[in-house]
């Protein structure tokens, strides 16, 4: 559903809460900007749950209201496009059962959001995390709590120089994806992941790997490097299944 202001917003989502919708996808508009109205919380039945700024010259919503705290069935949670969102609110931490948690761009990107709370920990049936287009600087540490994860893809933030420690704590996880960053090097927990099967560091600023790296042993592709300032890696690649591409070649010793 497409709207232009903050009346027409508050107007759809009573329609949901009154048809009980599952699936809502607030498409706004040019002249749209500033919160999400509250009532967004009211629609308990929601199990999906779009926002995206469709035009090219809106700033989109710039403030998630606590009340999306309320929305307890919620699965499926992809928010795009907003330019001047800084940051989710708290309580997304109290959505036990979403599966899926994606803020990306698909024209713009979120160029203003620099935050995301530590409650994001406690998203315990998280098993998709997709952060594209931010200026994040670092992500919590709490993110080693998200013990169902599968899939991390953290990409095109221009200012995440490093990645948890509490990464490691990932049991689950099978595809990190952490490329177009501006990552300067990789904790030695991330040795841990042992059913990590999809490693991508490209375009960061890596100058070599942790020793760790060897151990991870589920390895299914090549680790892919290429981008990254590659001066030293560590006899552990050795014990990788794969090879590790930081050129046009693959490298093994």
């Amino acid at each position: 559903m497409q709207m232009d202001n903050f009346n027409e917003a508050e107007a759809i989502i009573e329609s949901a809460i009154r048809s009980k919708g599952k699936r809502f996808t607030l498409n706004l508009l040019g002249s749209y900007w500033g919160m999400l109205p509250d009532s967004i919380g009211d629609i308990l039945s929601l199990e999906e749950l779009t926002i995206c700024n469709k035009c090219i010259r809106g700033y989109g919503v710039d403030e998630i209201p606590e009340s999306i705290g309320n929305l307890r069935s919620l699965e499926f949670l992809y928010i795009a496009d907003c330019l001047n969102l800084k940051e989710l609110p708290s309580t997304i931490g109290k959505l036990k059962n979403l599966r899926s948690l994606l803020l990306t761009e698909c024209q713009r990107p979120l160029s203003n959001f620099d935050k995301l709370p530590d409650t994001i920990g406690q998203l315990t049936s998280l098993t998709r995390l997709i952060i594209d287009s931010t200026i994040l600087e670092s992500l919590p540490n709490t993110l080693g709590n998200l013990k169902s994860l599968v899939v991390l893809r953290i990409t095109h933030n221009e200012k995440l120089q490093q990645l948890p420690e509490s990464i490691g704590e990932l049991n689950n996880l099978r595809e990190l994806i952490a490329s177009k960053n501006q990552i300067i090097s990789l904790p030695e927990t991330i040795g841990r992941l042992r059913q990590l099967e999809n490693l991508e560091l490209e375009y960061n600023q890596l100058s070599g790997l942790p020793e760790s790296i060897g151990k991870l042993s589920g390895l299914q592709d090549d680790i892919a490097l290429y981008g990254n300032p590659i001066t030293y890696l560590p006899d552990g690649i050795l014990e990788l299944p794969v090879d590790v591409v930081y050129t046009s070649h693959s490298c093994r010793y």
